[in-house]
């Protein structure tokens, strides 16, 4: 990383503080999640926990590499799962209410919950679906609170991909995603 590079010169500022990340998306979260979802474009969902945005703080512009580092400190890879539908309604339930704790979970915007029903892309999720999702290298390992389950021995998730391993992969490291994204997507 090049801390002082300049990755977003103008505009509105980054809300990334906890008391907001940890309970609804704001624009921080928001391109997170945009990043991510760039480097794994195959995938249907996106899952991130808040915990893993640590600023506390609104970015005001410029924001620098060091700006993103200092958001996501963590860092950890973008690993891609392909999980039964009845497993990430699951999950997407307990996100909902692990709401202002780290382990509120933030998610792609075709994704929303609507009469208590979660709906991707105007389609409710299926239950016996199998969807690929872009989920974070913690957030896979069980340790989040809540979210023992959501882990690579659980049935339901039927196939975990290899992890990336190439510095230069946006995928092994949710950091080098976002400067990559912002990257190809300034002017």
């Amino acid at each position: 990383f090049d801390a002082k590079k300049v990755l977003i010169s103008k505009g509105e500022p980054l809300d990334g503080r906890e008391s907001e990340v940890r309970s609804h998306p704001t624009n921080l979260t928001k391109l997170i999640i945009a990043s991510i979802a760039d480097a794994v474009p195959g995938a249907d969902v996106v899952l991130m926990n808040s915990g893993s945005i640590r600023v506390d703080d609104i970015l005001q512009p410029p924001v620098t590499e060091y700006d993103v580092i200092r958001s996501l400190p963590f860092g950890g890879g973008i690993r891609e799962v392909d999980m039964k539908g009845s497993l990430l309604i699951k999950v997407l339930e307990q996100g909902k209410k692990n709401i202002g704790i780290g382990g509120f979970l933030l998610y792609n915007e075709n994704l929303v919950n609507e009469n208590d029903k979660w709906v991707l892309n105007n389609v409710p999720l299926d239950p016996e679906k199998i969807y690929h999702v872009a989920i974070t290298d913690f957030l896979l390992t069980g340790m989040e609170a809540n979210l023992d389950y959501l882990n690579p021995t659980n049935v339901d998730i039927v196939k975990v991909y290899d992890a990336a391993t190439s510095k230069t992969d946006a995928k092994s490291d949710v950091r080098l995603a976002v400067v990559k994204y912002l990257e190809k997507n300034q002017k």
